[in-house]
């Protein structure tokens, strides 16, 4: 579930697997991708992070809404980043996760009937 509300921030998590070998040269990617995202103008945070577990990187991600989001995937040094990596990320790209705030799922489901506090 994409949230297209324009006032409302876009957080998510990406994900990308290293093809066996190629965990430097992603992290070296995602570090220059990294530089290039601070002077986006909407200054959105974007924190690639290395897990223990070899080969995957997580990347936490919030932009100040869905035009910013937009903006930053279509910016030339995503764009590029998105090409270099490709080759040497399983399945070829990143795998994302939207992460909403507990109060959309209040708003967005019968509390009552559809979750049960266990």
């Amino acid at each position: 579930m994409r949230d297209e509300s324009r006032g409302r921030a876009v957080t998510l998590i990406a994900e990308l697997r290293a093809e066996p070998g190629y965990e430097v040269r992603i992290a070296k990617l995602l570090d220059s991708l990294a530089v290039a995202v601070k002077d986006e103008p909407s200054q959105p945070t974007f924190s690639p992070s290395w897990s223990m577990e070899k080969g995957l990187f997580v990347v936490y991600e919030r932009y100040l809404d869905q035009s910013a989001f937009e903006s930053h995937l279509a910016a030339p040094h995503t764009q590029e980043f998105n090409r270099a990596v490709s080759p040497f990320v399983v399945g070829g790209r990143s795998s994302l996760t939207f992460l909403y705030p507990l109060n959309v799922l209040a708003t967005t489901v019968d509390s009552r009937s559809e979750l049960v506090d266990n």
